[in-house]
């Protein structure tokens, strides 16, 4: 068996597309707005066995917050390998020849979100711990609230209070930075899929809230809330009201039932603290 490793070129772009329809089939629209406008071939590791592309993950950089240290880590996203190829521990050997690209750029940790609740078992062989933690409530009836917020599409303006609140949440746990550009690419991605970037105004026209959300046909699904102390119920109520429906599952950080929906793995070896990441192309 000869397996080669090497990152992707232009040249590689048709085949790894085909491998990641066949992988991650798709009807949203998100795989053809991923391949026009946020793929980058430099940082797509392939496998190929006997010349034969099998398995291939992204190797996007990102930076960490880890209380007052800045950390360069790679975020493992569409790791994926070929149906014919599979149960031959080629994802395995991929995964082993990141870490050692890591090791020899000095990044600190690899950090993947798996798509599947079967798969945390998977990678903690490879020392993923489930670290990044994520809370949610299910709701069926409006929130009680008479604070009615004022809600706009986010907009350029808009991303250094977005940017401010998500930092001001976030403090003191380990998260992903997410800078101007990063912040852009979320709500380009959002409103190019289908999805809303919402902000809630309150009445001195101060941001209190951003929601990333999906919607359906009789409810809609928060994927991130993030708001200020004293601000939740009024802003959900608000989203209720705005959607025309009370039937909405919303996710973030102020509910009680964390579980967990990102892993880590150190290169130090070392056990990390708990933090949050969320959105990332997820």
């Amino acid at each position: 068996m000869n397996l080669d490793f090497r990152f992707a070129t232009d040249d590689d772009t048709q085949s790894v597309i085909n491998l990641w329809n066949l992988c991650f089939p798709d009807e949203s629209g998100f795989n053809e707005y991923f391949f026009d406008v946020i793929y980058r071939p430099e940082y797509n590791l392939l496998l190929f066995k006997d010349g034969i592309l099998c398995s291939m993950a992204q190797m996007l950089p990102y930076e960490l917050k880890n209380n007052d240290k800045i950390e360069q880590v790679t975020y493992i996203y569409g790791a994926c390998t070929h149906p014919d190829f599979r149960r031959q521990h080629l994802m395995d050997r991929l995964l082993n020849y990141s870490f050692e690209l890591d090791k020899n750029n000095s990044k600190s940790a690899s950090i993947l979100i798996p798509q599947e609740q079967w798969l945390f078992d998977f990678y903690a062989k490879f020392g993923y711990k489930p670290v990044f933690h994520i809370s949610s409530c299910q709701l069926t009836e409006y929130v009680l609230c008479e604070n009615q917020l004022f809600i706009s599409n986010a907009q350029e303006k808009d991303i250094d209070h977005i940017k401010s609140l998500y930092d001001f949440n976030l403090s003191g746990k380990i998260h992903v930075i997410r800078n101007k550009d990063e912040w852009k690419k979320q709500i380009d991605l959002f409103n190019s899929c289908g999805g809303k970037v919402l902000c809630m105004n309150n009445i001195q026209s101060q941001l209190v809230g951003f929601a990333f959300v999906w919607t359906y046909k009789n409810s809609f699904y928060v994927q991130e809330l993030m708001c200020k102390s004293g601000y939740q119920d009024s802003c959900i109520h608000s989203l209720q009201k705005y959607f025309s429906t009370p039937c909405c599952k919303v996710s973030g950080l102020q509910f009680s039932n964390m579980s967990p929906l990102g892993c880590m793995c150190r290169h130090d070896n070392t056990d990390p603290i708990n933090g949050y990441i969320n959105l990332m192309l997820n």
